[in-house]
């Protein structure tokens, strides 16, 4: 396997250090201070470019919190046949660091929004962490910096679906949308912020409706929509942890297949981790390809048998994922959409 290596796309964990505890966060907290050294920042970049390296996501923690923010900077500017975006909560941003990111073409900023109204995003990320967002989201919104918008969406702000949209429309912001999944820190609070079927559904027509209204293109990603492992594919796209840990798919982040830092990128791609991980994954593939639930399922062949990672979290990887119904239930409103029944 891996032949012929190819990694277009690098999620790079630049520090665990984090100026927020949000209560839906897919990662755990993490108290103290861990931050990738600028060497090896650019050392990866350098090495995974030879195999078609084309985007680099900066993320965290909170990026901005990195003591060498501006030396990052310096990285992406001598990079510029890359695209690079940094993810932030924006709470860190200033008008110095928008100035100077306004002189980098290659570079798009993805603000977290996760709610319209202070009492919402405040019951996520803490009191009165809204004033302090929404300066860092004003600053961003008047600038000329290409710049994106992510919503974890929960129990606690899918009602304000219309206005989150809305605010970034009205201020050039490209929003996309992910379900909160029971990792992390969202496994301990999740009974306060679990979707059912009902209204994940509702938030897809939603969402559907408002980009027809708009002329936008939002997503809705979930871990559970497709996954490479289903298909026996190699996939294009790795994280790097801030101590230099690989991470084949960020929704199994508890599974190493080697560090960087001591490994070249082609061995630990053609590396005993990987092919262990592989043959776990393709087991399960085959395995409820088999189960009579699986067999006799109606969307069967529309279904790509979910996520390992979501699986593995629900206490076995070779089992169901969790999210079978969700599934049956978006391919039959398709379905009728369709005409189909």
């Amino acid at each position: 396997m891996y032949e012929n290596i190819k990694i277009t796309s690098i999620l790079i964990d630049i520090t665990k250090a984090c100026n927020m505890e949000c209560t839906h966060c897919y990662k755990s907290s993490f108290d103290g201070c861990d931050y990738m050294d600028i060497d090896k920042i650019n050392n990866i970049i350098n090495e995974i470019r030879e195999y078609e390296l084309k985007n680099v996501a900066l993320t965290g923690g909170e990026p901005l919190m990195h003591p060498d923010f501006g030396e990052i900077l310096e990285i992406v500017k001598a990079n510029s046949e890359i695209e690079f975006e940094l993810t932030t909560n924006g709470l860190l941003l200033t008008q110095e660091i928008i100035e100077e990111v306004e002189k980098i073409p290659n570079i798009i900023i993805q603000i977290s929004i996760d709610g319209a109204m202070p009492a919402t995003y405040e019951a996520q990320r803490g009191k009165g962490s809204f004033e302090d967002f929404k300066k860092g989201f004003d600053l961003l919104a008047s600038s000329s910096v290409s710049k994106r918008a992510r919503t974890a969406v929960s129990k606690l702000n899918y009602r304000e679906i219309d206005q989150i949209y809305k605010m970034c429309a009205d201020n050039n912001f490209t929003p996309s949308f992910i379900f909160v999944a029971n990792f992390g820190n969202a496994e301990k609070n999740w009974e306060n912020l679990k979707l059912n079927n009902i209204q994940k559904m509702s938030i897809l027509n939603k969402i559907t409706n408002l980009n027809k209204k708009y002329n936008l293109n939002a997503s809705v990603s979930t871990p559970a929509s497709s996954c490479s492992f289903s298909h026996y594919k190699e996939r294009e796209s790795v994280l790097i942890e801030s101590n230099g840990s690989v991470i084949y798919c960020q929704w199994l982040f508890k599974w190493s297949i080697g560090n960087i830092f001591d490994t070249k990128i082609a061995d630990i791609f053609r590396g005993e981790k990987l092919n262990e991980l592989y043959g776990i994954s393709n087991k399960r593939y085959d395995d409820l390809n088999n189960n009579p639930m699986c067999v006799n399922c109606d969307i069967r062949s529309q279904c790509d048998l979910g996520c390992p990672g979501m699986a593995l979290e629900n206490g076995n990887i070779y089992g169901l994922d969790g999210e079978c119904e969700l599934r049956k239930t978006i391919a039959s409103i398709t379905s009728i959409k369709e005409g189909t029944t």
